[in-house]
């Protein structure tokens, strides 16, 4: 597996993984009439090829196909957020996700950041994911859509 940065022709696949990683990890925390009209439109590949200018992201590639991507924000002082981490639903459980953040927690270390932040579903699929990567709840939460609570997890770097 090999980590790069997300170029704009990647839009595409990069919206199929979240869609397909929505409609699969996320079935019984979301509305099912929601998850079940999830599609990529022309629209959504030219906003993520926009927001692939400025954003900094990362892909997972394997056997030349992306596999997992990472969204990250380090606007913060000291301190980087994952706002995204989807990894394609037929390649969960091949440690691209763990690569992929073990790689971020790394790079954003060696360039001083001191922790990494990440909002999941406080019931989800991605905490116990989160545990075994030694994040911990904070006790932050808020509501996301359809009213989901989200908490707040911590690593320090």
């Amino acid at each position: 597996m090999l980590i790069r940065r997300a170029k704009s022709n990647d839009a595409l696949k990069i919206k199929q993984i979240h869609n397909k990683a929505y409609q699969i990890s996320y079935r019984g925390y979301l509305p099912d009439a929601y998850l079940d009209t999830l599609s990529v439109q022309e629209d959504d590949i030219l906003k993520m090829q926009n927001h692939l200018q400025t954003a900094e992201c990362y892909v997972v590639v394997e056997q030349e196909e992306i596999i997992a991507f990472a969204i990250v924000d380090c606007s913060f002082e000291n301190c980087f957020e994952i706002q995204s981490l989807y990894v394609s639903p037929d390649c969960q459980k091949s440690g691209a996700g763990t690569l992929l953040v073990n790689y971020l927690c790394q790079n954003k270390k060696q360039l001083g950041y001191k922790r990494c932040l990440i909002w999941t579903m406080d019931e989800g699929p991605s905490v116990g994911f989160y545990e075994k990567l030694y994040f911990y709840r904070t006790g932050n939460k808020k509501m996301w859509k359809f009213d989901i609570l989200i908490a707040e997890m911590v690593k320090m770097l």
